[in-house]
């Protein structure tokens, strides 16, 4: 992460609880309300685990909480994107490989969003 337009960075990879290693970062985002959130996706399906990691961070990165709570674990659970609603703040929405989860309080759980949409890959 930088805070000074890219003259030096820190590694948060080992603020990130619980984070096996070898994924790949997916997606980060940068909360559009507070300066010092920010969301992250970490995708691990190529080492044959397709848990879902999707973190936030209050606090410019020193920690992150995992927020994938409400995510049913599959084969085709793994993250690929987080986005925060432009509109409403707390509004989360998640893409996996295979459906689109909401969260309507800032990623402390979320649920299967319930459209007409088939079963899809969402990739940001």
């Amino acid at each position: 992460m930088t805070r000074d337009g890219g003259k030096t960075w820190t590694n948060l990879t080992k603020n990130l609880p619980n984070l096996p290693p070898w994924g790949s970062i997916r997606s980060i985002e940068p909360s559009r309300y507070d300066p010092a959130t920010a969301y992250l996706t970490v995708d691990f399906h190529q080492v044959n685990n397709r848990d879902p990691f999707a973190y936030k961070t209050s606090d410019y990165g020193k920690t992150w909480r995992l927020i994938t709570s409400g995510i049913p674990r599959s084969m085709l659970s793994y993250v690929h994107c987080i986005r925060e609603d432009p509109v409403r703040r707390g509004l989360l929405y998640l893409g996996t490989e295979n459906a689109i989860y909401v969260s309507f309080n800032d990623g402390r759980c979320g649920s299967r969003s319930r459209t007409t949409c088939p079963t899809h890959r969402s990739t940001g």
